[in-house]
């Protein structure tokens, strides 16, 4: 069998019939004679790539296209304008898609490039501003003018009271009874839809729902050539009046003006609407043949519907006489005078108000203020140390009778009413100067000791005072007191063992200490002071208790019966202490020092002092209604 092979079918296709390829192809050949043979593989290949080469070639192609962004771009951007019609035309999804993306491309390209913007929508908006500007203050002026023409006129004082009585505001009171007609709205409409192509409203209208208004008018039409049996589709209502208002309807094919009217238009104005609607269908007759519901296209005609805002007031012709012009500017004028004397009325009055809130000693509870000249009612409190009201508002420049005061007594705490609180009541000398602070009454200067001491307590007594500071006044004569003070009280006087009788050494000291006490009750007798004079007696340890305690009060009665000999009247207590050490060393049981008396010297006031009787002597001995306290320490 000769061998075959793929090879030798390119090399000369017409040698072997297509059924001997066939039948060579299908017969097995042995191992050993395919030695060097092509595999069956790669014979599969060369057979594909001759029977689908074309087929092949496109596969790959389209691969290539799949695979290249740019070509897939471009291909793309041959049906993209197609397909988004397409899209668009079927759903809003497309729409809602590209939105969000549109709107922050808007937002980004207007944040970095303003001025881009604002260029581009200049030449569109920058004449209707201008324009709407120009109206608005136009109609403003016009307003403003009507009423102050007719301010200081009589129909103008009639109509402030009809502004009052009914709470509009005057210009609008004026407004209604000078004008002769005005035009409210004007609506542009749709004839086949209804729907609203444009509105405008004048200075000081309110406008409602167009939409609404708009359904209103097309129900009304529609009711009325229902009443009528009309089947004719050109007629319609023309007009349709309620009150004052009266609203005029001018219609063609494809719109119709609306027109809301206050009180009675001249003859032309239906030629001026029709003339209006005429240019309008000039101008936009093809956007209303395509109208798919979008009214912003329709702004153009504002300026047409603009032209119908008109309105008309009436000038009064009737000339007014000079008296009648003089009495309204007297009248105006009196008007005036009287307001600003009411003002400043109330003005002075809530200044003496004030006034009388800061004033010490006074506590304004209620204010009760009056329209017109009329006394002010005010309920009070106010301290008896504190200013009369008179005095007050005269100070200040004012008269206590624009006011109707009702004073309730009280006590104020204040520093000024708590100082002269306290100065009336402790009345201090020239030389004594008194201030208040924090609770504290401060005393400075010079005075007696006895006015001192009744100013302290007296002035702890009176309300707002909570202590007494006398660190800064003085007596003169407080020296030489203090000096007798001590002398009398540091005086060493003892006494012999077992006697009553002070040693000889000491009985100078003893003669001392009774004469610098009759000195004393001396000059304390013209302060108002009183001497209260105690004496304690003492003896040693040696001896018993009770001989200890006879012997030292017999020591302080014989130191009160000196006193007594020189007539001296100083209230006197007795103490017999007796021993003070009843244990201890034999030296100190026999100290001669234990043996002594002590004098301690207390000033009080003679009040305190009256019921102290004073020493008598009775045949030589203590009189038994002497102060004797046995009091054993």
């Amino acid at each position: 069998m000769p061998e075959t092979s793929l090879p030798s079918l390119e090399k000369n296709p017409d040698s072997v019939p297509p059924e001997e390829e066939t039948r060579q192809c299908s017969t097995p050949v042995e191992p050993s004679e395919t030695a060097g043979v092509v595999p069956p593989e790669e014979e599969m290949q060369r057979l594909r790539s001759l029977l689908l080469k074309s087929e092949i070639e496109k596969i790959s192609d389209l691969e290539r296209r799949l695979n290249d962004f740019a070509t897939k771009a471009k291909e793309i951007s041959d049906v993209l304008p197609e397909a988004i019609l397409m899209r668009s035309g079927q759903d809003n999804v497309l729409n809602r898609a590209l939105e969000p993306i549109v709107e922050h491309s808007f937002k980004a390209s207007l944040k970095k490039n303003p001025n881009d913007f604002i260029n581009a929508f200049f030449p569109l908006i920058g004449s209707t501003i201008r324009r709407s500007i120009s109206e608005s203050f136009n109609s403003m002026l016009n307003s403003f003018s009507k009423s102050l023409e007719y301010s200081f006129s009589l129909n103008g004082i009639l109509w402030r009271l009809e502004a009052l009585r009914t709470g509009k505001s005057f210009s609008e009171v004026v407004l209604l009874n000078t004008m002769v007609y005005r035009v409210n709205q004007i609506f542009l409409i749709h004839s086949e839809t209804g729907l609203v192509l444009s509105h405008v409203v004048n200075e000081g209208v309110t406008s409602k729902d167009v939409d609404l208004v708009s359904g209103m008018l097309t129900a009304i039409q529609d009711f009325a050539r229902d009443c009528f049996n009309n089947e004719d589709e050109n007629s319609s209502l023309n007009s349709l009046k309620m009150d004052e208002y009266t609203i005029y309807i001018v219609r063609s094919p494809l719109a119709y003006i609306a027109c809301m009217v206050e009180g009675t238009p001249p003859g032309d104005f239906l030629d001026r609407l029709h003339e209006n609607l005429e240019l309008i269908l000039a101008e936009c007759g093809g956007l209303l043949y395509d109208f798919n519901g979008d009214s912003a296209p329709f702004e153009a005609a504002n300026k047409y519907l603009r032209d119908c805002l008109v309105q008309k007031f009436k000038d009064d012709q009737k000339p007014t006489s000079i008296w009648m012009k003089r009495m309204v500017v007297g009248a105006g004028v009196l008007i005036l005078l009287l307001f600003f004397a009411q003002q400043y009325y109330f003005y002075r009055s809530n200044k003496a108000v004030d006034i009388l809130l800061h004033e010490p000693g006074w506590l304004v509870i209620n204010v009760t203020k009056y329209w017109g000249f009329r006394p002010w009612k005010i309920i009070c409190f106010k301290d008896e140390l504190a200013r009369p009201p008179f005095q007050v508002f005269s100070e200040n420049g004012y008269d206590s009778d624009i006011f109707n005061i009702q004073i309730t007594r009280f006590v104020s705490y204040a520093p000024e009413i708590v100082k002269q609180r306290a100065i009336k009541r402790i009345m201090p000398p020239e030389e004594v100067k008194i201030s208040f602070a924090e609770g504290t009454l401060f005393l400075s200067g010079i005075a007696d000791m006895s006015w001192i001491l009744d100013a302290r307590q007296i002035a702890l007594t009176t309300p707002g005072v909570n202590s007494v500071d006398v660190s800064g006044i003085h007596d003169p004569r407080a020296a030489e007191l203090t000096n007798l003070i001590r002398s009398i009280e540091t005086a060493v006087i003892r006494f012999q063992a077992g006697s009553d009788m002070p040693i000889p050494s000491d009985r100078p000291a003893l003669d001392k200490a009774i004469n610098d006490l009759v000195s004393l009750e001396r000059m304390v007798s013209h302060m108002g002071l009183a001497v209260n004079l105690t004496i304690y007696g003492q003896a040693d340890a040696t001896g018993s208790d009770k001989r200890n305690y006879d012997i030292s009060q017999l020591r302080a009665r014989m130191i009160a019966s000196r006193l007594f000999a020189r007539q001296v009247n100083i209230p006197t207590a007795i103490y017999g202490i007796g021993a003070d050490l009843t244990h201890g060393k034999t030296e100190e049981r026999e100290n001669p020092d234990r043996r002594k008396i002590d004098l301690r010297v207390h000033l009080v006031k003679v009040a305190e002092a009256d019921y102290l009787l004073p020493l008598k002597k009775q045949e030589g001995n203590v009189d038994n209604n002497t102060t004797v306290s046995p009091n054993k320490q």
